[in-house]
């Protein structure tokens, strides 16, 4: 029983991988709507208007984001696991899928949450939001 659990375990950090790139694209592109991206050149008006007009869906599309990123740490361990097992002992390679993994997670989890800030307040000043 206990090999069963293990490989139910494996098979969903395996299924986490497709989740964390769903969840991305479902979160940052199609609830949020930030494909395209705002432009580098837009001013603080434009910013505050954009988020003012949108701020329940950039609420629910960086809360689908911030899953996201915590999806990604179960598929970055499994990936840790098969690599470990390929080397032998966890080495170089191992080490930096685990860095690599660990970072994807908090390079997607912070920009969420400073959206999230952002659209909790749209009544704002827009250079308050910009910043």
């Amino acid at each position: 029983m206990k090999a069963s659990i293990r490989a139910k375990n494996q098979i969903f950090g395996i299924w986490c991988g497709p989740a964390y790139v769903v969840g991305v694209i479902v979160g940052w592109a199609l609830i949020a709507g930030f494909i395209p991206p705002h432009l580098p050149s837009a001013g603080a008006e434009a910013i505050a208007n954009a988020i003012g007009s949108d701020y329940a869906q950039i609420r629910v599309g960086m809360l689908v984001l911030m899953f996201a990123a915590m999806i990604v740490i179960p598929f970055t361990a499994i990936v840790c696991r098969f690599v470990t097992q390929i080397e032998g002992e966890a080495g170089l390679l191992t080490y930096s899928i685990l860095m690599g993994g660990l970072s994807t997670a908090i390079l997607t989890f912070y920009p969420a949450i400073w959206w999230l800030v952002a659209a909790f307040r749209p009544d704002r000043l827009a250079d308050v939001t910009l910043a």
